[in-house]
């Protein structure tokens, strides 16, 4: 079994005993919180969007198309990004 395979199924077990259903917005969140604390994007909002591109990269890509940023200003945003994935939630 893979390693991402085994945290599923540990994931997967996690949540079962926690009496979260499948599909349910405590089950996507529980699978959220752990993505997000390996650094992670969430699976569902990174296939969100046809193409496997993910909604996140999806809408910043659109969002460059609509509004073409500087090289100086893309990389403040991502330092904000950055900046933001460091504090808990």
């Amino acid at each position: 079994m893979s390693e991402v395979a085994a945290r599923l199924s540990k994931l997967r077990g996690l949540a079962k005993a926690l009496h979260f259903e499948e599909g349910t917005e405590e089950w996507v969140t529980f699978f959220d919180l752990a993505s997000m604390s390996r650094k992670e994007v969430p699976d569902d909002i990174a296939l969100n969007r046809p193409g496997g591109h993910g909604a996140a990269a999806g809408l910043l890509s659109d969002l460059a198309v609509m509004n073409p940023i500087s090289a100086e200003e893309a990389e403040r945003l991502l330092k904000l990004i950055k900046g933001s994935a460091r504090k808990p939630l």
